[in-house]
């Protein structure tokens, strides 16, 4: 690999986790916020009607980011070609959003059991449009990763500005869903004017598009993903119906403790596609290299995290959420194995198999995921509430990852795996000493929980000094 072309990616790289450390401040500053004004019942209702209205969002969208970044990396330099490409994907994007528009207004004045909810779903049915058009994946495919990273970092702090500004009574749970969706999709009003002020597309007779081609490739991505969705969104969906409010604030407040962890790994996979769909094609070599690299850092992330959550969960939840969310301690707990087990699950899927358009894999994974999740949804909800739900989430996304690493062994050759996981387990092993030793010395939450973090931290990174020095500094990382 050139030496340009890993500055460029570890350039990118930088950016992403940047705005992906902006993206885990923020809810944490928010919810951590919003969480000691409004009841626990008002926060439920507000992750329960996103959660609804995502479904109809994800038919707007029809999966074309990830079928967008894979194939226009391929045609990222050739300009008619690419914007040939944008407008027929817009254009089947027109379609889809509408049609999901419909059946979206339709469910809410027709289902009574929603009626109660209906301001809710008119503010967060915007999503539908936001969504619709996004375009990121022309950013991602084209590298903007410092315009979107600057972008994203602007929009959050206007959210954070409007919270504390407009979230002052537990009324006030109206205005924070219309803030959380402006903070989740209202950067993509941004993208059209980033894209037109560039010059990125340029305009193409309409009689030269040809559509039909893509339907075939995005109707696969768009199963892959409604089975994504089945498995990832239908806890919270259940548990709404079958509990109501309250059992939906408290899991919503437990999983996003280990989302907000995965989301920082996600953002080094994120940058990693345009490349992976272009060394497929060209070098496969480079293509393992990359893929073996980004597991040795997932590895390197994910072990001390899941220790940590499991030692601190009850700090964290009361940092985090505050003392109305003590039901939440031991559902974190019972989370935390998603913090190891969804990272490897989406390297494998986001970063092996759409580069390789193995879709099919990702397909089968996600549609065992569903139906596990499913049925023990079914069985655990109705008993254990949000507890069910999270058994059933680690169940789920368990079997999602055997799935694909089944089918990962076959295509490549993993390097050393299990060496590398002993490693971080016996350099983690320092975390529970610290985590146990502050709980007898330090009385105060707070403090005991930043104690811990930082000390931990700087265990481990001092028994993989090597480790860290050879992610960062070296020149040739893919050797």
């Amino acid at each position: 690999m050139r030496q340009d072309e890993t500055r460029k990616i570890k350039q990118n790289i930088v950016f992403n986790i940047i705005r992906t450390l902006f993206s885990v401040a923020y809810p944490v500053i928010t919810f951590t916020y919003a969480a000691r004004i409004l009841n626990v019942d008002d926060m439920g209702s507000v992750a329960f009607i996103r959660n609804f209205v995502a479904y109809f969002s994800l038919l707007a969208s029809l999966g074309v980011s990830y079928y967008g970044i894979r194939e226009s990396a391929r045609i990222a330099e050739n300009k008619y070609k690419f914007s040939k490409f944008f407008w027929e994907i817009n254009l089947i994007n027109s379609f889809t959003t509408v049609i999901s528009g419909v059946l979206l207004f339709t469910v809410i004045f027709t289902v009574s059991r929603l009626e109660e909810y209906r301001i809710l779903l008119l503010i967060n049915s915007v999503n539908l449009i936001l969504c619709g058009f996004s375009n990121e994946w022309v950013l991602g495919a084209k590298e903007e990763y410092k315009y979107m990273s600057i972008r994203s970092i602007l929009i959050q702090l206007f959210c954070v500005i409007a919270i504390f500004a407009f979230i002052h009574t537990k009324e006030d749970y109206i205005k924070y869903s219309a803030i959380l969706m402006v903070s989740t999709n209202g950067a993509n009003i941004f993208n059209w004017i980033y894209i037109s002020r560039r010059k990125i597309i340029s305009k193409i007779p309409i009689r030269e598009l040809d559509i039909k081609k893509h339907l075939k490739p995005i109707f696969v991505l768009f199963a892959m993903l409604v089975s994504i969705d089945l498995y990832t969104m239908l806890d919270t969906t259940m548990l709404g119906f079958i509990k109501g409010d309250y059992a939906v604030g408290i899991y919503n407040a437990s999983i996003k403790i280990p989302r907000l962890v995965n989301s920082v790994i996600g953002s080094v996979g994120a940058v990693l596609v345009p490349r992976l769909s272009y060394y497929y094609d060209k070098d496969i070599r480079k293509f393992k290299e990359l893929v073996n690299k980004a597991w040795e850092f997932i590895i390197f992330i994910t072990v001390p995290a899941f220790l940590g959550i499991i030692m601190m969960s009850n700090e964290i939840v009361m940092v985090f959420a505050g003392d109305q969310y003590t039901d939440a301690f031991v559902t974190t707990k019972i989370l935390a194995p998603i913090v190891l087990i969804i990272p490897i699950s989406v390297l494998f899927n986001n970063q092996v198999f759409i580069p390789m358009r193995k879709e099919i894999f990702v397909l089968k994974s996600t549609c065992v995921g569903a139906a596990v999740n499913l049925v023990l949804n079914a069985i655990f909800i109705p008993k254990f509430a949000e507890n069910g739900a999270s058994i059933a989430t680690v169940a789920a996304e368990l079997s999602v990852m055997l799935v694909c690493a089944y089918h990962v062994k076959k295509e490549l050759d993993p390097q050393n795996v299990a060496g590398k996981y002993l490693r971080a387990i016996a350099t983690s092993l320092c975390i529970l000493f610290i985590s146990m030793g502050f709980r007898q010395w330090v009385a105060n939450v707070y403090i005991r929980l930043f104690s811990t973090v930082l000390a931990s931290a700087l265990c481990y990174g001092v028994f993989n000094f090597k480790v860290i020095k050879d992610f960062i500094w070296t020149k040739q990382p893919y050797k």
